[in-house]
């Protein structure tokens, strides 16, 4: 949970425009123009719209109220499903890079749901211990620190490519619509530069 309110809602607005975003997409391109082929184009979107509603929710109430860890199992296996068919699938190379996406993300959410849940069931001495210089448990490893490092790098990069479709999508007329190229290339990069955000406030 964020506890500054001005930033509670900064962390908000990009998460509330994706979500809206797939919403318009799953209505306007789904289901009126049957644009969106195939259960992968679907769970994109779904998985779009699970993700934004999860990062509003840590933002605001954080990952406690999830105390079997379901959202995160959830996360975990969508990004492996996302992973699969990037590497095994025959997508286009445009397909493959939105998948590689969604599973990037997917392991983002995954760790940032982990992460928060550690951080709300450490209490008493026990967390003092662990905390402490050489009382050991995995934070002593640094490993934590790493993987987040390593997620924020691959969420940076993924806002770097995304602004370069986006560009490319508006210097011609027919990439420019809202719910198809320029739309989903910036969905995409306000995802990835949201959750970058979000990683750095609540870890």
């Amino acid at each position: 949970m964020v506890e500054v309110l001005w930033l509670r809602w900064a962390l908000t607005a990009p998460f509330v425009v994706t979500g809206a975003h797939c919403l318009a997409r799953c209505w306007v391109e789904g289901v009126r123009r049957r644009a969106l082929r195939g259960p992968t184009a679907w769970l994109v979107e779904v998985t779009h719209l699970a993700m934004s509603a999860a990062m509003i929710a840590m933002v605001w109430v954080g990952a406690g109220w999830d105390r079997t860890g379901v959202q995160a199992v959830v996360f975990l296996l969508l990004g492996g499903g996302f992973a699969a068919r990037a590497a095994l699938g025959t997508a286009a190379r445009g397909a493959r890079l939105e998948l590689v996406h969604e599973a990037v993300m997917a392991a983002a959410m995954t760790w940032m749901l982990l992460r928060m849940a550690d951080h709300d069931g450490h209490h008493g001495p026990h967390a003092a211990h662990a905390a402490h210089p050489g009382g050991g448990g995995w934070e002593s490893t640094g490993l934590p620190d790493a993987l987040t490092v390593v997620l924020l790098v691959s969420l940076a990069v993924a806002a770097v490519v995304w602004s370069i479709r986006l560009v490319a999508a508006l210097r011609v007329p027919q990439g420019r619509a809202v719910l198809r190229g320029a739309g989903v290339a910036g969905s995409h990069l306000l995802m990835s530069a949201g959750m970058a955000a979000a990683t750095v406030t609540l870890l």
